[in-house]
């Protein structure tokens, strides 16, 4: 395809323009990419131009000028295509191309909406000499023209030197809703440099945003023009998003029934989600609850409060069946077999594990405390008549083991000197995930030997991010699902989810929770959130994210997401 006309403008000043070189299959699909078009000789008496500008298609199209060459300033950046034509109206000032041979090549780049950037280049000189070369200077390269965000929060650009000579850059007229990683640079000839673009759409409203950041530097071509667009869209939370009321106090999931469960401050309740069908039951609680724990079986939960209190949940009728005071507020709760449940207390120094039977109400305290805190974290060994808990507020953490096969629990309990800083068990209870990357074989409760200097290792967790939040094992996939949040450090944290291969512990897939849709401090908008809890269903299909806004915004602002898995 050839164009349909050259590219004429009408002489005000002394000019030599002309255009050669446009490929027969130019444009002959209409897409986002870049085309590179014909060359356009400018004499250095040229001054001031106007006329038309014909593409080889018939399109009505705004653009935008994204770069030009230093000696060009155009009565407009922005303009419109009307049936693939355009007037241009422009001035040169050729004060720096007095005296020369030969040609300097620059670039004018066009960006045409729906279209994609069109590259002329401009060869400023005399046709006497063509050969002419500015070889000592250097030369910038962006690796996009125009950064097309839509709305994705982050994009890298590299900025490479093609010259000869060193080159340096500064970005200006950045818009308030953009950031760069660095604002300056100089690379030597042959360097190039990663710049992070970050978008923050906060107290945006929904619209279309674009800008043209200027990179200033000192090459012959001139500033170049980043055309930066991004969206504000879709203030709304999709359906696979609920929204959490209150504050979130504790989770948990049943792979039997496909339950999950979350208890909340601010309203005082317990949410019932079932996965299934998905509907959820709302039991208002007359008590602010601290902690739940599900039976094996899905039939019934335990909730702990923050007061001297538990209460029984039959959950198949959905219902708070009995309320039995205790000698202390229950900092973590474990529902074991025969209606024994066990707490472990919020306060104290040194601390002895409770058993309550929920039938006779009867409190039974260990006699002896052992290694045991306040605060400790208490699981059940799922199929085992065991209790392993791990004092997760206070260094070293520890592992305690106690028998529980006869409701009360048994006052030996072995204790093993690690470090957790939180920990899991897997679907069988033959493997503990601690939150400091160890996996250990659960050890075989024993009375004649009561302390352990260490645990077998028997893997590693290798988390992306510092910090393991919580950990899910999906038998039916064999795999793990392992909540992770960044690293200190960071300055932009967040949550991210690692799939990974139960029986290898290698990477398999990164699952990144979606934003919640929320106003904070009267701005709607799309928040980064930190995970808390992630559970798989029984088949390995759907994970369930239960999370709050990041802390920075000082608010709870809870929900759980349900992530389809491929």
């Amino acid at each position: 395809m050839k164009l349909k006309t050259h590219f004429y403008i009408g002489i005000i000043a002394a000019l030599l323009l002309a255009i050669a070189g446009c490929s027969d299959d130019f444009l002959t699909a209409r897409n986002n990419s870049v085309h590179q078009l014909d060359t356009i000789y400018i004499s250095p008496v040229s001054q001031n131009y106007a006329g038309p500008l014909s593409l080889p298609i018939d399109v009505s199209e705004p653009y935008t000028i994204i770069m030009q060459p230093s000696c060009m300033t155009f009565s407009s950046q922005k303009g419109k295509f009307v049936n693939g034509t355009t007037q241009l109206e422009f001035s040169t000032d050729m004060s720096n191309y007095s005296g020369m041979t030969g040609y300097i090549g620059q670039h004018l780049v066009l960006y045409v909406e729906n279209v994609g950037t069109l590259v002329f280049m401009v060869a400023i000189g005399s046709p006497g000499n063509p050969d002419g070369t500015n070889q000592d200077a250097p030369f910038i390269q962006v690796s996009e023209s125009v950064v097309d965000l839509q709305n994705n929060d982050s994009k890298v650009l590299t900025i490479r030197n093609t010259g000869n000579a060193n080159l340096t850059f500064q970005f200006k007229e950045i818009p308030g809703w953009l950031t760069f990683s660095t604002l300056q640079g100089m690379l030597y000839p042959g360097q190039s440099t990663d710049i992070t673009l970050v978008v923050n759409r906060n107290n945006l409203e929904e619209n279309e945003y674009s800008a043209i950041v200027q990179i200033q530097n000192n090459t012959p071509q001139g500033n170049y023009g980043l055309l930066v667009k991004m969206k504000v869209s879709n203030l709304t939370n999709p359906e696979n998003t609920k929204a959490i009321q209150g504050q979130v106090t504790d989770s948990e999931y049943n792979k039997i029934t496909n339950q999950l469960l979350v208890t909340t401050q601010i309203p005082n309740q317990l949410i019932i989600f079932s996965t299934s069908d998905n509907t959820q039951t709302i039991i208002p609680l007359d008590k602010s609850p601290n902690c739940i724990s599900i039976s094996e079986d899905g039939n019934t939960a335990v909730i702990g409060y923050n007061l001297a209190a538990v209460s029984k949940v039959d959950l198949q009728t959905k219902t708070l069946t009995k309320t039995i005071e205790t000698d202390c507020i229950p900092f973590d709760i474990v529902l074991g077999d025969n209606d024994w449940c066990y707490l472990m207390p919020e306060t104290g120094n040194f601390e002895y594990l409770r058993s309550l039977n929920l039938k006779t109400s009867q409190l039974v305290k260990s006699t002896k405390y052992g290694n045991i805190y306040a605060k400790m974290t208490i699981r059940k060994v799922p199929g085992k008549p065991y209790l392993l808990g791990s004092n997760t507020q206070v260094s070293s953490n520890g592992l305690i083991m106690a028998d529980i096969s006869k409701g009360i629990a048994r006052d030996t309990m072995p204790y093993w000197f690690i470090d957790t800083n939180n920990f899991w068990l897997s679907p069988k209870g033959e493997k503990i995930y601690t939150g400091v990357k160890n996996i250990h074989r659960t050890p075989a409760f024993t009375t004649t030997e009561t302390y352990f200097y260490n645990l077998d290792i028997i893997g590693t967790l290798k988390p992306q991010k510092e910090n393991i939040v919580w950990v899910d094992h999906c038998e039916a996939t064999n795999t793990i699902f392992m909540a992770e949040s960044s690293r200190y450090y960071e300055s932009v944290p967040y949550s991210v989810i690692e799939q990974i291969d139960a029986g290898n512990y290698n990477f398999k897939k990164l699952i990144e929770p979606a934003k919640y849709v929320t106003t904070i401090n009267g701005n709607k908008s799309a928040y980064k959130t930190i995970v808390k809890f992630v559970f798989a269903n029984s088949s390995g299909t759907q994970i369930y994210v239960v999370k709050n806004v990041l802390e920075e915004y000082k608010t709870q602002a809870w929900s759980m997401e349900v992530i389809p898995l491929n």
